[in-house]
């Protein structure tokens, strides 16, 4: 009728992507699909009457591992969880991973002795954790929370960040991706709040950034000056003692 858009779009990172309606020109939204397939896309026809989307579901299964990739089990059947972002982590001897909702991600916990999975944390992506488990930190509509163990006594960290949060080796700080400089870069705050700083200004995608378990190291990949993509690993915090792969 001319006189709202259709868009696919997400409501937090990791959920869903589902078709809205956008009124035109009050901005009013208004919400057509509610369900935990992912739409990509969408067009419609000459009069109006109808659209198209492409629409698709993800199943995902997580399996453990020996260190040595030698041997592993399935601990969750691959589901319809249909997440965008994969990130896992070990707090203590629980094992972390995001699950869908129907009013967005959810993290939830279990030990891989015991199927018994326990939703902890009802709004929250990317998890980590310190490494006895008991502070655990999420991107939480792209803004850094931390709470106990059990997901209970949550706070905010930071107002904004990008993606990825990372506990360090020495579960004080927390390394995270961030466009503040203008670009996605990587940046690291106090576990218990405070002034984030720049680690260093090159660009970082999501999930290609890690922290070396035992030592003050981090890694992560980025452009060259030939626009290739190399690996850098440099001391926290400033990126000291800069190595390229």
């Amino acid at each position: 009728d001319g006189r709202s858009l259709i868009l696919s779009r997400s409501t937090d990172p990791g959920s869903p992507t589902q078709l809205w309606r956008v009124s035109y020109p009050d901005a009013t939204l208004s919400r057509l699909t509610n369900d935990l397939n992912n739409y990509t896309g969408v067009s419609v026809t000459t009069d109006r009457s109808s659209l198209a989307t492409a629409r698709s579901e993800t199943r995902i299964g997580i399996w453990i591992g020996d260190a040595a990739g030698r041997s592993g089990s399935e601990i969750i059947p691959p589901s319809p969880l249909n997440l965008t972002i994969y990130k896992t982590s070990w707090a203590g001897e629980r094992f972390l991973y995001p699950v869908s909702t129907g009013s967005g991600v959810a993290i939830a916990s279990l030990r891989p002795d015991s199927p018994a999975r326990n939703d902890i944390i009802m709004d929250g992506t990317e998890p980590a954790a310190t490494s006895d488990g008991q502070t655990i930190v999420v991107n939480r509509s792209r803004t850094l929370w931390k709470s106990n163990g059990d997901g209970q006594n949550a706070v905010q960290i930071l107002p904004k960040l990008m993606a990825t949060p990372i506990v360090t080796s020495d579960d004080r700080h927390v390394v995270f991706l961030s466009d503040a400089s203008g670009i996605v870069t990587p940046w690291i705050v106090p576990i218990t709040g405070g002034e984030p700083k720049q680690i260093a200004n090159l660009f970082v995608g999501a999930g290609s950034m890690d922290i070396a378990p035992r030592t003050n190291e981090i890694v992560f990949t980025t452009r060259a000056a030939d626009n290739s993509t190399t690996t850098i690993v440099c001391e926290l915090p400033l990126c000291a003692a800069r190595k390229e792969l």
